[in-house]
């Protein structure tokens, strides 16, 4: 499979206008779906910012491999309770969702591909985060050049609604893309393209697409983008109904029918 690569020191993706359920401010999910590499260093997998500002807020792994999600206003780090550590070199599922951030402390939802997902409560000591102010853009593999990610990314995905157990159980178990967009995640990016050229398309279709260079903060694009070609992966479909890259048969993941987006269409 083809799958983008971020190299740990200066790659990012930006999507320069946040819209619709993508917008988050009290109640709210962020999802990805990585291969981390080897780097002991803290990470971040989306970030929302606004223009010349440090980051509204980070999800990500801290240098144990420990997912966070960091506020800056406050300056409060969640981290799961107990730890959950992410190992190197295969792929997680990894989430953050809460249902009020004025009186919550959200919940972490992991799952190793293949294996029984985790849940576990975000520390309270720092209390509440309280609601996040709107970004104006959102920074995919990077803070902008601070705390960059090291390895490979297929999805990222976010919403304006909490994420039960129940249905981060079943995005874990089906790895489908669609039910995604169906279950209401206001911008859901698949980073499976064949050329770092390649645009990236918001399959949930309220974002322009990620293309070309970043000219500034007001710009849709790519930093030092490159493509891995080498690796086994595990989403179950290309567009929604589709047969795709992996299917799951007989509890293993196997290659299905790989197909890519010309003029709009799948083909």
């Amino acid at each position: 499979m083809s799958v983008r690569h971020w190299n740990g020191t200066d790659s990012y993706l930006r999507v320069a206008t946040v819209s619709g359920e993508s917008n988050i401010t009290s109640a709210f999910t962020l999802l990805s779906l990585i291969y981390p590499n080897e780097k002991d260093n803290w990470e971040s997998l989306i970030a929302g910012r606004t223009v010349d500002s440090n980051p509204l807020w980070s999800f990500g792994m801290n240098p144990s491999n420990v997912p966070y999600f960091y506020k800056n206003t406050g300056n409060k780090l969640y981290l799961p309770d107990p730890s959950v550590e992410i190992i190197n070199s295969t792929w997680w599922l990894i989430a953050y969702t809460i249902a009020n951030a004025e009186t919550d402390h959200g919940i972490f939802r992991i799952a190793e591909v293949g294996e029984t997902p985790v849940h576990r409560a975000a520390e309270t000591s720092p209390g509440p985060p309280s609601t996040l102010d709107p970004a104006v853009y959102l920074q995919m593999g990077a803070t902008d050049g601070v705390d960059p990610y090291y390895g490979e990314c297929y999805l990222h995905a976010i919403r304006d609604s909490f994420l039960s157990e129940a249905d981060f159980n079943s995005i874990a178990s089906t790895m489908q893309s669609s039910a995604l967009v169906t279950a209401g995640f206001g911008g859901v990016w698949r980073f499976d393209q064949e050329d770092a050229a390649d645009a990236v398309v918001d399959l949930a279709g309220n974002h322009a697409d990620i293309v070309g260079s970043i000219s500034g903060d007001d710009s849709n694009g790519f930093q030092n983008s490159t493509i891995n070609s080498g690796l086994t992966g595990p989403w179950d479909e290309e567009p929604a109904g589709t047969p795709g890259l992996f299917l799951r048969k007989g509890g293993v993941w196997v290659p299905g029918i790989r197909r890519k987006r010309v003029g709009g269409e799948w083909v």
